[in-house]
């Protein structure tokens, strides 16, 4: 894998349904470094992050109890969770349901079955971006109110899903 090791201190939240998928994804973060919980629910999802306060969440869009786009509102809307960043992570490949999803808030979007290299970059950008939240906004004014930090900021072109897949 890659040489980038992040501290510990950067956890992130994985909601999938599919045990075998979560647990593969959770053992390769956590042996580049991260801190992960996973949850296989959206109801279980709001109760870990709540519990673990992730700064990042790779959710599912297709869960058995509520679709992905169901619970980032809920996390939207949760004062506690309204600042992790969320990525889509979703085996719907079509450009319309990225769509859908942009005007939600979801910071990246990745289609199944997710490039690793390519997603250990996204994380890599999201930590920075969290840990330069403080120097590039005034600490008297949330980053959102302020304007740092677009929701959509590393993508490609609006409406196109980045990463996944096989390389070509």
């Amino acid at each position: 894998m890659l040489n980038h090791v992040n501290p510990p201190a950067c956890r992130v939240m994985i909601v999938d349904d599919h045990a075998a998928s979560a647990a593969l994804l959770a053992e390769l973060l956590s042996l580049e470094g991260y801190a992960v919980e996973v949850a296989y629910c959206g109801k279980d999802a709001l109760a870990v992050a709540r519990e673990f306060h992730p700064r990042i969440a790779l959710l599912d869009i297709g869960l058995p109890d509520m679709n992905g786009f169901d619970l980032l509102r809920l996390f939207r809307t949760d004062p506690q969770l309204k600042e992790v960043r969320v990525v889509a992570v979703s085996g719907y490949a079509q450009p319309a349901g990225m769509t859908h999803a942009d005007p939600q808030g979801f910071d990246e979007h990745l289609i199944k079955p997710v490039d690793v290299e390519h997603l250990l970059t996204v994380l890599r950008q999201l930590v920075w971006l969290e840990r330069a939240r403080p120097r590039l906004c005034p600490l008297d004014v949330g980053a959102a109110d302020f304007g740092c930090f677009p929701r959509r900021v590393l993508g490609q072109k609006k409406g196109r899903a980045s990463g996944g897949g096989q390389r070509g």
